[in-house]
């Protein structure tokens, strides 16, 4: 890359690691800053845009996420502030991420009016932002209401109680949580807990602490260089086998495939480049 056009990131590194401050498990530094080095460090071999990761924003956002959307976002945004040839560039790059989320959002069952209004009240400050630094911290607080608008688990007849089950699933999906657990947070008994939460969610709860495993799971393939094997543990599988044989019933690959699928689109670009070159 010419160095010469390249823009200062550094101002909209500090400002992301703000709004998602959770930390690179490798490198012990903030996720857009991590990713960023990761393409300083692919010097004159072009990254191609991270579609699969904007693929997993979307399905973060219409979960209802923001944990995980926050983690794939600032790597997106990493790849947008590197290879952005002007502020311009920028701003339309971030625009259409905000079309993302916005569609998202509405796929996932928020209320189609107040979304909508978000969006033309969002695409009118954006255009009136500058800095990237503004921009970063507009984009984090856009993804913030957004996913908040989502959370289908919490909109059912049994809300309130439902917040506290999922709430506890998704800070303990890594433990050997139990429906007793669960019920306990939701402050229902074990047994009324199991049909009322299948009756809201559609899922068991079994199912639906499955469906996280494998949510964080995915973002791990994507996002680390960790082994299935270490991934399996982290996200609470005790059995690697089992992880694997769940993970493709429902993606319908193995994970190490679906890794390589997922970088696939990268070389393919770096391969036609070259093929370029020869001609």
């Amino acid at each position: 890359m010419d160095k010469t056009r390249q823009l200062d990131t550094e101002p909209a590194r500090h400002a992301a690691e703000e709004q998602f401050p959770a930390l690179d498990r490798d490198r012990g530094t903030g996720p857009v800053e991590a990713y960023i080095s990761d393409l300083e460090e692919a010097e004159g071999n072009r990254v191609s845009y991270p579609l699969e990761r904007e693929r997993e924003l979307f399905r973060a956002v219409v979960r209802g996420d923001r944990e995980t959307a926050g983690t794939l976002l600032n790597q997106i945004l990493g790849h947008i502030y590197f290879y952005a040839m002007d502020e311009e560039e920028i701003h339309v790059r971030i625009e259409e991420l905000f079309v993302v989320l916005i569609r998202a959002a509405a796929f996932g069952g928020a209320p189609i009016d107040r979304t909508l209004n978000l969006s033309r009240r969002y695409l009118w400050e954006i255009r009136n932002i500058r800095s990237q630094e503004e921009l970063t911290a507009w984009l984090a607080d856009s993804l913030k209401r957004l996913t908040e608008q989502v959370l289908p688990e919490s909109r059912g007849k049994h809300g309130g109680a439902m917040r506290a089950a999922v709430d506890c699933i998704r800070r303990r999906y890594a433990l050997n949580l139990t429906l007793e657990e669960a019920a306990q947070a939701a402050g229902y008994s074990p047994a009324y807990f199991s049909r009322i939460f299948r009756e809201d969610t559609g899922m068991t709860f079994k199912e639906y602490l499955n469906r996280v495993r494998l949510e964080k799971s995915q973002t791990l393939l994507l996002t680390t260089g960790l082994s299935v094997a270490e991934i399996s543990t982290m996200v609470g599988f005790n059995d690697q086998s089992y992880f694997c044989r769940i993970f493709r019933q429902a993606t319908g690959v193995t994970p190490d495939r679906y890794r390589k699928r997922s970088r696939r689109p990268a070389a393919a670009g770096n391969t036609a480049e070259q093929a370029g070159k020869k001609t």
